[in-house]
């Protein structure tokens, strides 16, 4: 592939600001033009670890128990041997996470309610049918690491949800209807599919017939979409629903833990705007969501996975995952016809996986690149604006060689251990959106704009970035990584002070819209009003918002 040269339609005032989030004009070719259908990910946090991390009560290392009783899908209850119910009640405790080998063949992740001698009491049914004679297994063996039964969880669960590509065009925020009482819980726990940096609601439903909450976003084209939440009913039945156009469709969920909630619906007009509902059964029911909720466009289906190259790219968790041969790695057995090289190298954040991008990555020439990491980086301190920025640098490298990027979002850390780390990783899972951003197909332009590394001196401003309008009236930043609170603002000329339009900092999806009321020249710009110096860094997205 050619190296791409800067696009012509960028009136470029800064040459530093076209300093792309890549490396090479190669990479910057690759962001500007990933091909549909190229990413799948995995949600690993709140899907095969059900948002639970490790507790201190723990007892830890590898641990198995045979079930006594066999139990169906849907099931809450399992029975395990009597002789082993002392050693259970010493080993497992309530709300751990485990995980089962299904009479199907494959591992499925299970939270404990309660322990009565030998029986558990689930906090959510069964995925799948359990057999007299199978194991149960603890899920973690430390506060780091999943034991070698949780990675064959994972793999498993990454094999049954692998169902979809897409590209998300919304993160409508919650809103309410009817009377319900809803409070915001930033409580760092097992119980809280959010944390204290990442908002949701604890929502009492006073009138079941009346009550609920609602989601509202506007779609730009028609087609396949899934709504995907975070959610905890603490056993409750909730409704979500969804009807437009003269179509409705409706599933009913129960979790009495954090879960994700993914809801298929069909847009068949793209002029109206689309409201998703959730309601209870009974007066006084109540549940946790998150603030707001993730819509995503499906543009692609399952990909053939058994066959080609695989690379495996990623820290300790990946390295744990076994020796490619050895017998132990699991998705050799699951992917027979397909050809691993595993990566994973222990300590590893995600900056380094890019720093060895080409000798561990490029250089096999790989079909696929699996991508997990973030425990490190949690461990580390690193803000989830930045780990986001080094996400979308490993997207767009995957895109530079034409590889198919499957990404597993953030572990979970142990909130009973470390909230600050607990919290990070829950913002990586949810605040970081690990799906690319829709473009308007009716979109003539776009543009990704980095802002390199720029220390901004105590008690200064400074203008990061100065770029002329595009040929339409109308321009939007649709997409923003900024690790320091920055302005967006209009002038008339390079030199003259900009009307403030909007703030952005951290991750933002929703829109900037700039008109031009206030001059054809965007300015982003950082004010630093504290006593010390700081750094800022962070990337947009900009897109011409007029008809092509």
């Amino acid at each position: 592939m050619s190296g791409a040269s800067t696009p012509n339609h960028i009136k470029k005032i800064n040459q530093n600001t076209i300093d792309i989030l890549a490396t090479s004009n190669k990479a910057l070719s690759a962001i500007n033009n990933t091909p549909k259908g190229r990413l799948n990910i995995i949600d690993m946090h709140y899907g095969a670890s059900l948002g639970l991390g490790f507790l201190s009560t723990e007892t830890g290392s590898e641990r198995h128990y045979v079930v006594a009783v066999a139990a169906s899908k849907g099931d809450l209850t399992l029975t395990l041997t009597a002789n082993a119910s002392v050693q259970f009640a010493q080993a497992l405790v309530q709300n751990q996470l485990i995980c089962y080998l299904s009479s199907n063949g494959q591992y499925y992740p299970a939270a404990i309610g309660s322990i009565v001698g030998a029986v558990l009491t689930l906090n959510s049914p069964l995925e799948a049918p359990i057999a007299t004679g199978e194991n149960v297994f603890n899920w973690w063996t430390n506060e780091s690491h999943p034991t070698a039964n949780g990675f064959k969880c994972i793999t498993d669960y990454a094999l049954r949800n692998l169902k979809y590509s897409g590209v998300e065009v919304a993160r409508p925020k919650l809103g309410v209807f009817g009377s319900p009482s809803v409070n915001t819980n930033g409580a760092n726990n097992v119980n809280s599919p959010g944390s204290l940096g990442v908002v949701n609601k604890n929502v009492i439903i006073n009138t079941a017939a009346t009550d609920g909450v609602s989601f509202t976003f506007t779609p730009r084209s028609t087609g396949a979409y899934m709504a995907r939440f975070k959610v905890n009913t603490f056993g409750k039945n909730v409704k979500i629903s969804w009807s437009a156009s003269g179509y409705s469709d409706s599933i009913t969920v129960n979790h009495n833990q954090p879960a994700i909630v993914e809801f298929p619906f069909f847009v068949f007009s793209d002029v109206v705007s689309h409201t998703i509902l959730m309601m209870c059964e009974f007066d006084g029911d109540a549940f946790l969501v998150n603030e707001q909720a993730e819509i995503i466009k499906v543009d692609g289906a399952k990909p053939n996975i058994n066959g080609g190259k695989h690379v495996l790219l990623g820290d300790s968790w990946a390295g744990m995952m076994g020796a490619v041969g050895s017998g132990d790695f699991y998705f050799e057995s699951k992917l027979p016809d397909a050809e691993w090289v595993n990566s994973g190298v222990g300590g590893n954040k995600s900056v380094d996986l890019i720093g060895r991008w080409i000798v561990d990555v490029e250089v096999h020439e790989p079909d696929f690149v699996w991508v997990m990491v973030g425990t490190n980086d949690y461990y580390g301190g690193v803000s989830s604006e930045l780990f986001s920025y080094y996400i979308n640098k490993l997207k767009a490298l995957c895109a530079s060689i034409g590889a198919h990027c499957i990404i597993f979002n953030s572990s979970v850390a142990s909130a009973q251990l470390s909230t600050e780390r607990f919290d990070l990783s829950r913002q990586y899972a949810q605040s970081l959106a690990y799906y690319d951003r829709e473009i308007n197909s009716k979109v003539s332009k776009k543009m990704v704009i980095s802002i390199p590394s720029t220390t901004i001196p105590a008690g200064q401003t400074v203008n990061l970035a100065e770029l002329g309008r595009f040929a339409g009236t109308e321009v939007i930043i649709y997409e923003s990584c900024v690790s320091q609170v920055c302005t967006v603002g209009e002038a008339t000329s390079i030199t003259n002070g900009a009307a403030t339009i909007g703030t952005i900092t951290g991750f933002v999806t929703s829109d900037v819209v700039l008109t031009g009321s206030g001059g054809r020249f965007i300015r982003i710009d950082c004010n630093n009003s504290t006593g010390l110096d700081f750094e800022v860094k962070g990337y947009l997205v900009v897109e011409d918002g007029s008809s092509s």
